[in-house]
């Protein structure tokens, strides 16, 4: 457990290549640890190697179908490579495995956003918001969709209510 916390250490702090090496090692003990694969497979979706972080999201999924973080970092993978339809499959698939995971929930939220489906998000949004009501990021999240919308006074709103949770908030 230490090892795999200190991969993922690794891997926010953008060490790739350390992250890479105790994921490998971890694995040689344990091929089927899906924490790890998902880790392993962050560091190559991080370095752009989409095919490999694929390849290993799937092995993990293979293991366990129903990994939400697994499911969760697959989606992002198929977003950020523009393939929309995956990704909507895959965040879905996560929701009605753990309707109330709250990355998930983002995840879709985002996916949403950035497709201009905008009602969407907000409904999405809104759902992650009750369940932390407390994030400036959802909170900016929701604005920016009401933007999109052309809605200003609830943009200004939620605007305003991001900066009451972070006034430090630079977005």
């Amino acid at each position: 457990n230490v090892l795999v916390d200190k991969a993922f250490v690794y891997y926010k702090l953008n060490k790739i290549k350390e992250s890479v090496d105790i994921c490998s090692s971890v694995l040689k003990q344990n091929k089927s640890d899906v924490r790890v694969l998902n880790i392993l497979g962050l560091c190559y979706f991080v370095k752009k190697n989409y095919k490999q972080a694929e390849s290993i999201f799937l092995n993990g999924l293979d293991i366990d179908p129903n990994s939400i973080p697994l499911l969760n970092s697959l989606g992002r993978l198929y977003h950020g490579s523009r393939d929309s339809e995956k990704a909507e499959k895959i965040f879905l698939k996560a929701l009605t495995i753990q309707p109330g995971a709250y990355q998930t929930i983002n995840n879709i939220a985002g996916y949403y956003l950035e497709e201009g489906k905008y009602e969407k998000a907000i409904k999405y949004y809104k759902k992650a918001i009750e369940l932390n009501p407390k994030n400036a990021i959802i909170t900016n999240n929701i604005a920016k969709a009401y933007i999109s919308l052309n809605n200003i006074d609830l943009a200004e709103y939620f605007c305003a209510e991001a900066l009451k949770i972070n006034k430090n908030n630079d977005e």
